[in-house]
């Protein structure tokens, strides 16, 4: 967080100097975002947030749909906001809805996922269904906007969170569909994320169906390296 901290002020001053309102505003999220994007405590957060705010603002007289969904974003993830749940949800779907403006189904697909996780947290499973399917879906389109492996990891977490949200509403079958695509996903891609096992017996544990449980476990032990 120090060193995010250090270079967001430097590259916030060289804007300033410059004149460059979006390499501004682009270092403002940063100093008043860092923490709480590292789910770190946030010190100060009415300053912060009036920070967010400026922002937002720069990327409005700017017309920047990317800058937009940064800004409704990192607002959204502040404390403050975070326990408004009407706020939080109202700023991920303009955060959501500005990056899809933007063409940055990336960054669409990673606010779609944790809104999924806000919205199963909160035991509303058909809202989590639904950011949770198109968190996927957006994911499977970003192709390389940005780092592949994390948007393998996007489209793996997805599925995994739909595998639980389905298991949870006793779905088993459904649920089981999605961990073996999730495994397929893996394999497909190398991502190395393609060992379900311990998945797959942990859902069969959850339908009472123990022997195919132990016969996964068994199946976990038996690729793990001795000692």
């Amino acid at each position: 967080i120090d060193t995010a901290l250090f270079y967001s002020g430097i590259a916030y001053k060289e804007a300033e100097n410059l004149g460059y309102k979006k390499g501004m505003a682009t270092a403002l999220l940063s100093l008043a975002g860092v923490e709480a994007g590292m789910n770190q405590p946030v010190k100060d957060v009415p300053a912060k947030v009036k920070d967010m705010r400026r922002a937002l603002g720069m990327a409005q007289e700017l017309n920047d749909n990317k800058l937009l969904g940064m800004a409704y974003a990192a607002l959204a993830y502040m404390p403050s906001v975070r326990d408004d749940f009407t706020m939080h949800a109202d700023y991920y779907i303009k955060a959501i809805d500005y990056f899809l403006k933007a063409g940055d189904t990336l960054h669409a697909a990673e606010i779609s996922n944790w809104f999924s996780g806000d919205y199963s947290g909160r035991g509303e499973y058909e809202k989590a269904f639904d950011y949770a399917r198109q968190s996927v879906d957006l994911s499977k389109k970003a192709g390389t906007d940005f780092s592949m492996n994390w948007t393998q990891f996007l489209v793996q977490f997805s599925l995994q969170s739909l595998a639980g949200l389905y298991s949870v509403a006793g779905d088993y079958e459904t649920a089981l569909n999605y961990i073996k695509e999730n495994a397929r996903y893996g394999q497909t891609n190398n991502t190395g994320w393609d060992n379900m096992d311990l998945a797959i017996a942990n859902l069969f544990t959850k339908m009472g169906n123990y022997d195919s449980a132990m016969a996964y476990v068994n199946r976990v032990d038996v690729k793990s390296p001795p000692g």
